[in-house]
C-alpha cells in the first residue's frame, strides 16, 4: 500500500535542530523570553552561562529533534530561580522604623539537578 503512495508524493526530510543551534536558539530567544515572563528588570542579570545551556541540552533533551523539552527545562530554571530569589527576600527582609520592609540583595550559586552552575 505504500509503495504506490509514495509514487505520488513528495518526501521532505526535515532534520533535527543541532545542539549548538538549540543553543543559540535558548541563548536568543527562550532566556529573553522567560527573563520577560518572569518579571525579571534589566537590573536584575539572570545569567546562564554556556555550560549550563549545553549541560541542559545533553542532559535534558539531546535526544530530541525539536526544542520543546529545552523549552520546558529552561523554565523549570527559570521557576527555582524564582522561588529562591522569594525565600531570600523573605528571610533578608528587615523592618524599618516605618514598618516598611527593606530587601537586600543576594546572590544566588547552586549546582542542582538542572545543570545550572550559575545565575
Amino acid at each position: 500500500m505504500l509503495g504506490p503512495l509514495l509514487d505520488r508524493i513528495e518526501v521532505i526530510s526535515v532534520p533535527a535542530y543541532l545542539p549548538v543551534e538549540k543553543m543559540n536558539i535558548a541563548k536568543n530567544y527562550l532566556v529573553p523570553k522567560f527573563e520577560e515572563e518572569y518579571g525579571f528588570d534589566k537590573d536584575e542579570v539572570i545569567k546562564l552561562t554556556d555550560a549550563a545551556i549545553i549541560e541542559i541540552i545533553n542532559s535534558y533533551c539531546g535526544h530530541e529533534a525539536g526544542i520543546r523539552n529545552l523549552r520546558k527545562s529552561i523554565d523549570r530554571v527559570f521557576r527555582k530561580i524564582t522561588a529562591k530569589l522569594e525565600m531570600i527576600k523573605d528571610e533578608k527582609a528587615e523592618s524599618t522604623e516605618d514598618g516598611s520592609v527593606q530587601v537586600v540583595e543576594a546572590k544566588i550559586e547552586t549546582e542542582e539537578g538542572d545543570g545550572v552552575k550559575e545565575y
